[in-house]
């Protein structure tokens, strides 16, 4: 598995800084006893990390009743549809200022976005053995 990095972003395309924060999270140490593999995996697999975690909003938001937001992260989880490849989760992310969203729903999706890349960059660690 190769390190995967971004493509440089503009500096004003990612005004959250989150896009930002999943790279550095991407290219971080983890401990050995870290879910993602930690270091004894040869580096963290950005496709799969990106997966697990739209798979895991898509069931929060279903859960709780948020079908635009349910809607939104599962066309993302789909890939850019039949022929059309998605841009980089780094790119989605940065893009999100400008996603068909009501405010409320953006600003939920940022806040949940920013919990996670914050946690993988070691930032808000919750524990032992949970980086994602």
């Amino acid at each position: 598995m190769a390190l995967m990095r971004a493509a440089p972003l503009e500096e004003s395309a990612d005004p959250a800084g989150l896009a930002e924060l999943w790279t550095l999270g991407l290219q971080s140490g983890h401990d050995a006893g870290c879910g993602c593999g930690g270091m004894f995996a040869p580096a963290l697999s950005a496709r799969i990390i990106e997966e697990d975690f739209l798979d895991y909003l898509v069931g929060r938001y279903q859960k709780e009743k948020l079908s635009a937001l349910e809607t939104f992260v599962t066309l993302r989880r789909g890939g850019g549809g039949p022929g059309a490849a998605p841009p980089s989760f780094e790119r989605w992310i940065a893009s999100l200022d400008g996603a068909p969203l009501e405010p409320a729903a953006r600003s939920r999706l940022l806040a949940d976005i920013r919990i996670f890349v914050e946690s993988l960059a070691g930032g808000a660690r919750r524990g032992p053995g949970i980086c994602y």
